[in-house]
């Protein structure tokens, strides 16, 4: 315990530049700014360059907001996501873009950073709370997603504020140590939550623990252009896949009745889509294939 509280320090030095940037469409479409905070003491003590001006400047209530976060070692996921994701965002609305930097921890193994999630994921939680009870922002406007263990953080950023967020997106939710884990990512952390599996067994978990579970190509390894033993590649095939999604809106699942049928590419229900950048999607059914 001793040694997980220090990396927990660790991370809060890492958390004290937390968000990587906030990207404005309209009022800064090239700023990439860096906010520090200080998560154990007031969010507001502590800025740099003046961003919270500029935050009570941004319209807030009514620019999407969207909260990126990830796991990958290097924070790979952070530099790989920065052109499709933003990207896609920036062009398809008016959206305020924030990226959490987790490395603190992320990086100290994977083992310790399943235990960081929920820690992780709380701060973020209060952060947010914080930042719509400062602009006067509102939870409809609050969207969520997390690739890998960043999927588990997003659950629990979204539980501790009451499941509030509008809509949570996991990609490919991280699954060894998390099946039967209180602290993943939940179907109810969200007023809708939403799972893209593409490595599902392996890196992923198969598991349907969203309210909608889309599993392209079967969900689970190999996807399509990926080696026999890249689990890495398919793992990574979620964020392609929501990236495309939030551009074009053209990914659609079928309704499965079954994880078999959903597993197998052999489902023929009704068409739901997959991904993009809807926030009041709504669906009470689990499962869907796309392919």
């Amino acid at each position: 315990m001793a040694a997980l509280r220090h990396l927990l320090r660790k991370a809060m030095v890492a958390m004290n530049q937390v968000f990587n940037g906030i990207l404005h469409t309209s009022h800064f479409p090239e700023t990439w700014e860096r906010v520090l905070l200080d998560m154990e003491k007031a969010f507001d003590k502590v800025w740099h360059n003046g961003l919270l001006h500029k935050l009570l400047d941004t319209p807030m209530p009514s620019a999407l907001t969207r909260v990126i976060t990830s796991f990958l070692h290097q924070c790979n996921f952070c530099v790989d996501v920065k052109e499709p994701h933003y990207v896609s965002f920036l062009e398809t609305a008016d959206v305020n873009v924030i990226v959490l930097d987790w490395r603190g921890i992320a990086n100290s193994g994977y083992w310790t950073a399943v235990r960081g999630v929920p820690n992780v994921g709380e701060h973020l939680g209060d952060f947010l709370t914080w930042l719509v009870n400062l602009t006067g922002s509102n939870w409809n406007n609050i969207h969520l997603i997390g690739f890998s263990l960043g999927a588990h953080v997003v659950g629990n950023a979204g539980r501790r504020t009451g499941s509030r967020p509008t809509r949570i997106t996991g990609l490919d939710p991280a699954g060894p140590e998390w099946g039967g884990n209180a602290n993943a990512l939940k179907s109810n952390d969200g007023a809708y939550v939403e799972c893209i599996h593409t490595c599902g067994g392996r890196l992923g978990i198969n598991d349907p623990i969203c309210a909608a579970n889309f599993y392209p190509n079967g969900g689970r390894h190999r996807q399509p252009g990926c080696g026999l033993l890249s689990y890495t590649c398919s793992h990574s095939r979620a964020y392609e896949y929501f990236a495309a999604s939030v551009r074009f809106d053209h990914l659609v699942g079928r309704q499965c009745t079954n994880q078999s049928q959903a597993n197998n590419n052999n489902c023929s229900g009704a068409a739901f889509n997959m991904g993009n950048s809807i926030l009041y999607k709504r669906v009470s059914v689990l499962n869907y294939h796309h392919s």
